[in-house]
């Protein structure tokens, strides 16, 4: 059965990772497809909440998203693999797309679409670069 490993960043934000975390694992994959999730964590609070979470955690004292991505890259074991940071709530639709594209032969794809999760409102932005052409799913 094909994986997709799904990297998730984090920088000293348990709080927003105890939000996104579940939303990952309620997003649609298409039959036949597995996911794991490597969090890429540089505090114990994070990683304690990564690992509730059922994430793979990957310490790692990198300051930048980047090279905490890389340490990420490092434990999946995904033919697929997908990045998010933290504060970064995903589309539902993000898996059946990013699968898609995959599967058409894409060695990188995107839905230049960001979440973005303010704690203090429980309210949650939505930054669309798709334009206006294109039939949006609900938030």
């Amino acid at each position: 059965m094909p994986l997709a490993s799904w990297i998730v960043t984090c920088h000293h934000r348990p709080e927003l990772l105890a939000a996104t975390l579940p939303v990952l694992h309620l997003a649609a994959w298409p039959p036949g497809w597995e996911y794991e999730i490597i969090a890429a964590c540089a505090d114990m609070p994070s990683a304690g909440i990564a690992s509730a979470h059922r994430a793979h955690v990957v310490m790692t004292a990198a300051p930048h998203p980047s090279g905490k991505r890389n340490a990420a890259l490092a434990a999946c074991r995904g033919e697929l693999v997908m990045t998010t940071d933290d504060d970064d709530f995903q589309s539902p639709l993000r898996p059946s797309m990013a699968v898609q594209a995959y599967e058409r032969g894409h060695k990188l794809s995107g839905i230049r679409e960001f979440r973005r999760l303010h704690l203090a409102t429980g309210m949650v932005v939505r930054c669309c670069g798709r334009g206006t052409q294109v039939d949006l799913p609900p938030v």
